[in-house]
């Protein structure tokens, strides 16, 4: 949630910036992780309906853009309205994944150093052995939850998409951040920024 905050005073007064913390995660530390993707997108839809009498956008990066798309789907397919369009960065389409390592079953050790590559994580948290030990089963659980995501085909969003990717991040394949637009039955962007994945 962290990451977000600092968005609102950017986005002026008539903006809200509504973050959702996961389970397992901050000041959910202590409970428990969904490991299930589709249970987990089945919640964050229930949680956004309940809270959309206004118009809203949804934002996910890299897992999270994943899951804010399922969200997305899940909410067309229901009907609801006030959603306005998805912005997603740091993740190929859904389905056009490219294969990667199964990180969430990496040693400690190994899952350290892959996350100090990602480069999203600060160097001092990632060598404080005892803290680490208490944020590595949520990374795990994230990763888990990336490495277990199937696509199924479904109707187009319609709805506007705009996609934010990094020309340097070496975590995507580049070749199919663009194939985000066959997802969409509406306006469509594509927006290479200088930067790594985070």
């Amino acid at each position: 949630i962290a990451s977000f905050q600092p968005w609102q005073s950017e986005l002026g007064e008539h903006t809200e910036v509504c973050a959702i913390q996961l389970p397992g995660r901050g000041p959910r530390l202590l409970e428990p992780s969904i490991r299930s993707f589709d249970e987990l997108v089945g919640q964050l839809a229930e949680v956004v309906s309940a809270n959309a009498e206004l118009p809203f956008w949804l934002f996910g990066h890299s897992l999270g853009a994943l899951l804010a798309f399922e969200v997305a789907r899940r909410l067309q397919r229901q009907g609801l309205h006030n959603l306005r369009g998805l912005m997603v960065s740091g993740c190929e389409a859904p389905h056009r994944r490219s294969q990667r390592p199964r990180l969430h079953e990496f040693d400690d050790e190994a899952l350290i150093e892959r996350l100090q590559a990602l480069n999203g994580t600060p160097r001092e948290l990632l060598q404080n052995r005892e803290l680490m030990q208490l944020l590595l089963p949520s990374v795990r659980a994230d990763f888990e939850l990336f490495s277990n995501y199937h696509y199924q085909p479904a109707q187009a969003l319609e709805v506007p998409v705009t996609v934010f990717a990094g020309l340097h991040d070496d975590h995507v394949e580049h070749a199919n951040i663009p194939c985000w637009r066959e997802q969409v039955g509406a306006t469509f962007a594509l927006h290479w920024i200088p930067g790594d994945h985070f």
